[in-house]
């Protein structure tokens, strides 16, 4: 990645319930329309790290090219203990 892959298109802020608002611009010319489902990743990138936001029908070919093709399993399907907590906090 360098600076030329990258387009500003302002700043949000975290509300209290955890919540950002999305420029409008940028959810225009994404179409991202409410309802949408979009999927956070945060990538390790020194110097520091970084939020992602990705339509989630985009999301495969995104971490295929941004993490490789050997990390895409690990990334969408989380480990077995992981799923099994989750699912056990659910039913509680």
């Amino acid at each position: 990645m360098n600076v030329h892959d990258f387009k500003f298109y302002g700043s949000t802020t975290v509300g209290a319930k955890g919540q950002v608002v999305l420029p409008a611009k940028l959810r225009k010319e994404m179409k991202i329309a409410p309802g949408d489902k979009l999927v956070v990743l945060l990538h390790q990138l020194p110097p520091a790290p970084n939020i992602l936001i990705v339509k989630s029908r985009d999301i495969t070919e995104i971490i295929q090219k941004i993490f490789g093709e050997d990390n895409l399993q690990k990334i969408i399907k989380p480990p077995k203990r992981q799923r099994k907590e989750k699912h056990e906090k659910k039913r509680n």
